[in-house]
């Protein structure tokens, strides 16, 4: 399995889109943030959101996007019938988590050095930030890739997500301040309760309610329950029915 996940991490590199919304793109936006506004009550606030925003969007941009294409390209059914597939997504998944956790530590580094915000790192929240974190947009993610048929499709739709998601969740604007119909369709986005956890943690004071760990825990028992539903009734799309490419 080693062999695997060093493989994936090794495709990645050569993959110039996951590449920019992996790395640069969430370092850029900070250091342009750090210019213009530097030190400033909106930094704290702004870098929690962040951190979860640019985790969810490496989850949502890639595994959806890999799962289409192995499904698109016939890989999954290849593998089916000659190996494990639960091997190969389990080996993905855990690809991912390496490059997520190398990417909270370079959000959290750059946000402080160019957004100038005092941290108190709090380890135990960390992990509990990380775990929801990873645990529900892959779920989401999983979701999509096993519905997709293409490609193209499934980087439209998690684009569609990402910006929605990023729209209603109060990252970017104080939701108190909102207008009365964001806040009621906030409520349904998981970006708004991790980010909580994410201040929570960076900044050492419990900000989070027990809710919040509620609600995200029943958002993932939701969507565990519906993808054991969706991987069971054998719905992968016709991907399973082209040959593997080369």
């Amino acid at each position: 399995m080693k062999k695997v996940i060093f493989n994936f991490l090794k495709a990645d590199l050569r993959m110039p889109q996951l590449m920019f919304w992996d790395w640069c793109f969430p370092v850029i936006l900070i250091i342009v943030l750090g210019i213009f506004i530097g030190d400033s009550a909106i930094s704290e606030f702004l870098l929690p959101g962040f951190i979860s925003l640019f985790l969810m969007q490496s989850i949502v941009f890639s595994i959806p996007y890999r799962l289409a294409q192995y499904n698109e390209s016939g890989l999954m059914r290849f593998i089916k019938e000659k190996g494990s597939v639960m091997q190969l997504i389990l080996s993905f998944f855990l690809s991912r988590i390496f490059i997520l956790v190398l990417q909270t530590f370079i959000v959290i580094l750059v946000g402080k050095i160019m957004m100038k915000v005092n941290l108190d790192i709090h380890w135990g929240f960390m992990l509990i930030s990380f775990i929801y974190t990873v645990s529900i947009f892959m779920l989401i993610s999983s979701l999509l890739g096993l519905k997709i048929k293409t490609q193209n499709a499934a980087l439209g739709l998690s684009q569609a997500i990402y910006f929605v998601l990023m729209g209603i969740s109060g990252i970017f604007y104080p939701l108190e301040k909102s207008p009365d119909l964001l806040r009621k369709l906030s409520v349904v986005s998981p970006l708004k309760y991790i980010s909580k956890i994410w201040e929570s943690a960076i900044y050492g004071i419990r900000i989070f309610q027990i809710q919040d760990v509620l609600i995200l825990s029943a958002m993932i028992v939701i969507l565990g329950i519906f993808l054991l539903y969706i991987s069971r009734s054998g719905k992968r799309g016709d991907g399973y029915e082209s040959c593997p490419s080369d």
